[in-house]
């Protein structure tokens, strides 16, 4: 007698397991939104620090914006003294802690790319930088920042992604900002659906793409 009370029967096991299998896929949901809640706040803190670090570049040389992406990795390069991470043009790593603010824990493109191609370094940058704020562009609109008129409404980096190439230069001819581009080379919307942009101004915001879908001067103003 002792013994069959102490016994689950088969009913109650499958009710135990019924139980234990609903609240699984209750809490599953909630965790994965936390978490892609902490890679958000990580990625907009990522670009804070970017914007303070080009911020006191700015200060430093005569208000002029940093390098670009291309040619070796000049704006990593000319962020190095504020930032203290080592331009990716002079070594190779696979591990992503290495370069830290610049790539944010949601782009999964270039995480896997990591993982295939290790030594493919400038992967792991997952910002993209407005074409026309670079001083190494070829006939730059607006490489100082006095140049710009209203800071706040143009954008200076985005959460970006190049299934081409690893860097990112977008401009007025780009994904979303030109609706006949192609959606695979510039803004990454990977923040469910939102992507975290840093203005010329230093303030991060989120953005749905109907906020820039066609507004090529939202990076781009006239002369």
């Amino acid at each position: 007698m002792m013994r069959r009370r102490l016994s689950f029967t088969l009913v109650e096991l499958l009710v135990v397991i019924a139980i234990i299998a609903t609240l699984t896929g209750l809490l599953l949901p909630a965790l994965k939104k936390a978490k892609d809640a902490g890679k958000k706040i990580c990625c907009v803190n990522n670009l804070k620090q970017l914007g303070a670090a080009s911020a006191m570049y700015q200060d430093d040389w005569d208000g002029y914006f940093p390098g670009g992406m291309q040619s070796g990795g000049v704006f990593i390069s000319n962020l190095e003294p504020y930032t203290n991470i080592r331009s990716m043009a002079s070594y190779y790593s696979n591990d992503l802690k290495d370069v830290k603010i610049y790539w944010c824990p949601s782009d999964t493109y270039r995480a896997n790319i990591v993982s295939t191609y290790p030594s493919a370094y400038l992967c792991l940058y997952s910002y993209g930088l407005n074409a026309y704020t670079s001083w190494d562009c070829v006939n730059p609109a607006m490489r100082r920042v006095a140049s710009i008129k209203k800071p706040s409404r143009i954008i200076y980096m985005a959460d970006c992604k190049n299934a081409a190439g690893f860097y990112v230069h977008f401009g007025a001819n780009c994904f979303p900002f030109s609706a006949s581009a192609d959606p695979t080379q510039a803004v990454d919307f990977r923040h469910e659906a939102t992507a975290e942009t840093l203005w010329v101004d230093s303030h991060v915001s989120t953005i749905m793409i109907n906020d820039i879908y066609g507004s090529w001067e939202k990076v781009y103003e006239m002369p």
